[in-house]
């Protein structure tokens, strides 16, 4: 777990500060337009899986849901085991539209039920 949460930390910071590295783009002209290219390939000069080994992350200009997704798990997990050693729950909200969920963490949350909810019409109170 310690390892997976460097791992987000980088990222988090990499997304928010920046950070600089080289691609190498294969082109190839469009026909018909001039000074104007295809992608054929490209290659960064970090290698993503030895950065990310533990959360296999996607490369920075490809990341998707499943990423978020993967963060949102770790940050979920490190919440039951504070909720566990502190012997106090968390309450979070989640929004899928305009409908609030509420759920609260502890030691035996099932972190599913939080990523993929049953239950998202609104509350009627």
């Amino acid at each position: 777990m310690k390892n997976k949460l460097k791992e987000l930390n980088n990222l988090r910071n990499w997304l928010c500060h920046g950070f600089s590295y080289k691609t190498t783009l294969l082109l190839e002209p469009k026909e018909g337009e001039e000074n104007t290219y295809n992608e054929i390939d490209s290659e960064d000069n970090i290698d993503w899986l030895k950065k990310f080994p533990n959360t296999k992350f996607s490369p920075i200009k490809e990341l998707n849901s499943k990423d978020g997704e993967k963060a949102l798990i770790i940050v979920l997990e490190i919440l039951i085991i504070l909720a566990e050693a502190l012997n106090q729950p968390f309450h979070i909200v989640s929004y899928y539209g305009e409908n609030p969920i509420h759920n609260t963490i502890y030691k035996d949350t099932n972190i599913e039920d939080i990523i993929n909810p049953k239950n998202t019409l609104p509350n009627k109170a």
